[in-house]
């Protein structure tokens, strides 16, 4: 999925790999670049049922359910929070955690994703969840 922030940074997550065919743990390439910053790596950050728990958060931002307003996998290298609706767009921060230009800063990325942002994240990961799952 790729996502523009507010702030015109390109932002990519996807699921690239499993870490081995009985493990659980997945390989997300995740990439962002604009205004000076550009970056990728792939890590095995997230376990299989991560993977179906952010569909989950993503769902119930979808309906405007009572939802935790973050989501962190086990593995923190990237946290989700979720600030509420404007103007009928999600508000939602993506932090990944992590050495940064080596600052040691936390980007944090800020996007207001339409409900056809959402629903098209919420198909695509379970493509790929599908996928990796077999």
């Amino acid at each position: 999925m790729t996502l523009n922030s507010v702030y015109n940074i390109r932002f990519s997550f996807e699921i690239v790999g499993k870490e081995t065919p009985d493990e659980d743990w997945l390989y997300v390439k995740i990439s962002y670049q604009g205004k000076g910053l550009k970056h990728s790596y792939t890590d095995p950050s997230f376990m299989t049922q991560e993977i179906g728990e952010l569909i989950d958060w993503l769902e119930r931002i979808l309906i405007n359910h009572n939802t935790e307003h973050r989501f962190t996998p086990l593995d923190q290298m990237i946290d989700f929070r979720f600030f509420g609706y404007s103007d009928g767009r999600a508000k939602v921060q993506i932090q990944l955690n992590y050495q940064y230009n080596n600052t040691g800063d936390d980007l944090k990325l800020n996007f207001l994703l339409s409900k056809s942002d959402i629903i098209r994240w919420i198909i695509e990961l379970r493509k790929e969840l599908i996928y990796y799952s077999v």
